[in-house]
């Protein structure tokens, strides 16, 4: 009896901690946007002296041509403080979130799975999720011309990018669940599943996309109305949903792995 209640403190004392390495994740990629917008306001408040300045200049411009070199300056200054700031978004942050979901997301699936080796695991875990991570950014950034949220205007090809979502953390999951010191191995395995058990699969991985969907919205949601300073209301219902998902999407994730173990043995 003893000892039955000391495994289960200690399955409760690991879930928690699965738990700890998802929030700790989720808060980090919170402070990346945090810190985006004060950059981002910082940004705006450089650029609209900048406009003011060079607007100012422009009549001195037409009655002394010495003016234009100060001007041409000024266009310069403001388009390397443009390039570092578009530098800082859609590079720098993307590649910390990438390096934070590497790390915390890593923890979380090397607990899962038991894996012993830290270097072989981490390298092996890296390699896939930049591979995911690539063909995802990849396709956001096909698509990006194709957004219109002034006219509210819906391209039907923006349809890709949850299909391409869905595809890529339907592999990562199977290969995370399955993951081995053999990464080639890995993979073979993985698409031979992902293929041949398919029909088993999917509707496990779709309460499980449900999952993730939930953590990713009200994650945003959280971001969005805090950085928009709305209503705190607002806030804590979107942190209480974000908490549940977290606690749903740490479990699911381990009955995903005991399955895949399962489906691992009826492979031909």
């Amino acid at each position: 009896m003893k000892k039955s209640q000391n495994m289960n403190m200690k399955t409760k004392t690991d879930y928690l901690k699965l738990f700890m390495y998802e929030l700790i994740l989720v808060a980090l990629v919170f402070a990346s946007f945090v810190f985006l917008r004060i950059k981002l306001k910082n940004y705006l408040q450089i650029y609209s002296s900048y406009i003011s300045l060079m607007s100012s200049m422009q009549d001195a411009v037409l009655d002394n041509t010495q003016n234009i070199a100060q001007l041409s300056g000024l266009i310069n200054d403001l388009d390397k403080i443009t390039n570092n700031y578009l530098l800082l978004a859609f590079v720098v942050i993307p590649l910390a979130i990438f390096l934070f979901y590497c790390v915390f997301e890593g923890l979380v699936w090397k607990n899962i799975i038991n894996f012993r080796d830290n270097k072989i695991f981490f390298r092996n875990f890296s390699i896939l999720s930049f591979a995911g991570f690539a063909l995802i950014y990849f396709t956001f950034y096909l698509l990006w011309d194709k957004i219109n949220i002034s006219e509210f205007d819906f391209d039907v090809k923006l349809i890709w990018f949850p299909v391409v979502v869905f595809v890529v953390l339907y592999l990562l999951t199977i290969f995370y669940s399955i993951l081995d010191r053999n990464l080639t191995r890995t993979l073979k395995i993985g698409l031979r599943m992902a293929l041949s058990k398919f029909h088993l699969m999917i509707i496990p991985f779709l309460i499980y996309f449900v999952f993730v969907s939930a953590l990713i919205v009200s994650m945003f949601s959280i971001i969005v109305y805090y950085l928009l300073q709305t209503s705190n209301l607002q806030i804590y219902i979107y942190f209480i949903l974000l908490i549940a998902t977290i606690i749903a999407s740490v479990a699911y994730k381990v009955y995903l792995k005991n399955r895949m173990q399962k489906l691992i043995l009826t492979l031909n």
